[in-house]
C-alpha cells in the first residue's frame, strides 16, 4: 500500500493468472505489504518462509513462463494488471533460476520488463522490502550543463558528462547511448 492510510480489500480480487477474492473486513496498513501464497501446499510456503504472515491463500497457480495477472475493484474494474513473462527483456534469473521478480519503479509501467528485476535474495523476500539493486560499476559521475562561462575551451563554453567506472575491470560501453530527452 503506497498510501499512508488502511486500504480496504473487501471483495477485491484476481481472476487472472490466480484465483483469489479478499474477503469482508481485508484490508492492509498505509505503507504495509501483504502476502498471498498458493493454497496447494502452505506448509510448504510456511517451511521455505517461516514467520512470513500470509493474508490468504490463491488457487491457481503463476506461470513460469509469463502470463497476466489481474486485480479487481467488487464492480470488476481493473486496479492493477502485469503481463509478465520470461523472455523479451524480462530478467532471465527470474525464469526457473530461484528468484523473484521485484518491480523497481512502483509508479512505472507493469508491464514494461525493464521495470522489473529477478530478486537479489533466492527465493524473494514475501513481506519485507526487496534489498536496493547493487550499484552498476559505471556510473554518471559529473556533469556540466548550460556551461555559459566556467569552463573555456579555445573561446568555446561545452557541457559535458563523465562516466566513472567503479569495477576492477574494463567495461565495453559500445552501443550505450546518452540522451537528455527526458
Amino acid at each position: 500500500n503506497l498510501s499512508g492510510a488502511p486500504l480496504d480489500l473487501a471483495r477485491m480480487y484476481f481472476d487472472e493468472g490466480i484465483t483469489f477474492t479478499f474477503p469482508i473486513g481485508s484490508s492492509v496498513a498505509g505503507g504495509g505489504r501483504l502476502v498471498l501464497a498458493n493454497g496447494t501446499a502452505p506448509s510448504a510456503f510456511a517451511a521455505r518462509y517461516p514467520g512470513v504472515p500470509v493474508a490468504g491463500y490463491f488457487s491457481g497457480g503463476l506461470n513460469n513462463a509469463g502470463e497476466r495477472v489481474t486485480l479487481r475493484d467488487p464492480d470488476g474494474n481493473i486496479i492493477l494488471s502485469v503481463d509478465y513473462d520470461d523472455a523479451g527483456g524480462w530478467p532471465t534469473a527470474a525464469d526457473g533460476g530461484g528468484s523473484s521478480l521485484e518491480i523497481l519503479d512502483l509508479y512505472g509501467d507493469p508491464d514494461d520488463p525493464a521495470n522489473w528485476r529477478a530478486s537479489i535474495q533466492a527465493g524473494g523476500t514475501p513481506g519485507a522490502a526487496s534489498a536496493p539493486p547493487p550499484l552498476p560499476n559505471v556510473r554518471l559521475n559529473e556533469i556540466l550543463a548550460a556551461n555559459v562561462s566556467a569552463l573555456n575551451h579555445g573561446g568555446t563554453f561545452p557541457d559535458f558528462v563523465e562516466l566513472h567506472n567503479a569495477g576492477g575491470s574494463s567495461t565495453n560501453v559500445g552501443g550505450w547511448s546518452l540522451s537528455d530527452d527526458g
